[in-house]
């Protein structure tokens, strides 16, 4: 004789239960996710707003020359090429006064590194032809040429000279967005995830300039 085995399978209630529970884990987990993969993209930022500030901070407080406005590593103190005796002291290769010094970029020096600051989640391409010398020397002297896509782009700008001076990067991202993203990058901005990096000048004493580069603070995060 032979015994009869009860098969019981899942109730159509049960497998809706766990379809509920398994939507529900995955509408936590998934938001979670994406922003700790943003949070570890936001690193780039903070990594080169770090060289940056030590750049920057170096060449104000270093000599400072005057150089050829085309091909030269300062065009921004634009040096004489004349003969007379007046000139001699703002020929190529002098020294800047204190009163002059400036940031790299310029007394009032405002560029981006990106026709268009990355969006998404993605990596967008600078702009290698940025064929303006001043812009050019002044990436140089900040350490940031970028020659491949980044996930931010970087808006530099420098204002200012002597005891005046003040700098500013901001490294900006559309983390959601979906079209091109403003050119703009500053602290006005309202929409999109920036990193400020902000410096300036110090008076140490009636014969030299410091700086102070402050800490990168983030607007707008993940927006």
């Amino acid at each position: 004789m032979k015994l009869r085995t009860n098969k019981k399978g899942f109730t159509l209630v049960e497998l809706m239960i766990v379809v509920a529970i398994i939507g529900i884990l995955a509408a936590l987990a998934i938001p979670a996710f994406i922003k700790y993969i943003n949070r570890s993209k936001t690193a780039e930022a903070a990594n080169i707003l770090s060289n940056v500030s030590g750049a920057a901070k170096g060449y104000f407080e270093g000599d400072q020359t005057y150089s050829l406005a085309t091909t030269g590593d300062q065009p921004w103190h634009v040096a004489s090429t004349g003969g007379a005796v007046a000139d001699r002291a703002t020929r190529p290769g002098m020294p800047v006064e204190l009163t002059d010094k400036v940031f790299p970029g310029g007394s009032a020096g405002s560029f981006i590194t990106h026709d268009e600051f990355p969006i998404g989640g993605a990596k967008g391409v600078p702009d290698t032809d940025n064929s303006a010398a001043l812009n050019t020397a002044a990436l140089h002297k900040l350490n940031l040429v970028l020659e491949e896509p980044t996930y931010f782009g970087y808006h530099i700008q420098s204002t200012g000279t002597g005891g005046d001076a003040t700098f500013q990067v901001a490294a900006c991202h559309d983390f959601t967005g979906t079209t091109a993203a403003t050119t703009t990058c500053t602290e006005a901005i309202t929409d999109t995830h920036a990193v400020i990096l902000d410096c300036e000048a110090d008076i140490e004493d009636g014969t030299n300039l410091g700086s102070t580069c402050f800490p990168p603070y983030t607007l707008n995060e993940f927006k």
